[in-house]
């Protein structure tokens, strides 16, 4: 699992992985923890809500 830094996406990081892990039988999981916006913790899910998405997925 990754969880993209500031000014990063859930794409970037899929699309960096994803020749890497091609044909090896793992999978990646990608969660967009910023909001897109700000450098404020309300920019960011708090540990709370990403477990909750997390066990959701």
């Amino acid at each position: 699992m990754s969880l993209p830094g500031h000014g990063t996406t859930a794409d970037d990081g899929y699309s960096a992985w994803k020749t890497h892990l091609s044909g090896t039988g793992y999978a990646l999981i990608e969660f967009n923890w910023w909001k897109g916006t700000g450098e404020n913790k309300t920019d960011y899910y708090s540990p709370g809500e990403v477990v909750r998405e997390v066990r959701a997925f």
